[in-house]
């Protein structure tokens, strides 16, 4: 049965191309198929491989809990200091690299005033 005279604004289609949109612009990965090679040097850009079984880890988190589940004789605290300057080293040439530049302040819905920044929340800092 109809809406009664209420027309459509939008359709479903319009709406998920837009919010897709949205999340692009703010960094998400999207993109699909396409987009899966620099989704990988996203990730790539960031992690340290072991230096014992060369499984790369993306945070230095995760090489903890690796670490210990699998070489826990070996994890150290001189090893752990040395891993901790690799991430922290591999972080701050990502950040260095991706920053947007450009956009300065700009308004958003509700009155709020945000900066434009890179997200690297998905690789674990």
């Amino acid at each position: 049965m109809g809406r009664k005279g209420k027309a459509q604004k939008h359709t479903a289609k319009e709406i998920a191309k837009k919010h897709k949109a949205a999340k692009e612009a703010k960094g998400a990965a999207g993109g699909g198929g396409s987009a899966l090679q620099q989704r990988k040097n996203r990730g790539e850009a960031v992690s340290i491989a072991c230096e014992i079984c060369k499984v790369k880890q993306p945070n230095f988190k995760s090489m903890t809990a690796h670490y210990e589940s699998k070489h826990a004789k070996e994890w150290t605290a001189e090893v752990q200091a040395a891993y901790q300057q690799q991430f922290e080293k591999k972080k701050e040439e990502f950040k260095a690299n991706n920053s947007v530049k450009g956009k300065g302040k700009k308004a958003k819905k509700g009155g709020k005033v945000g900066k434009a920044k890179a997200s690297v929340s998905h690789l674990g800092f």
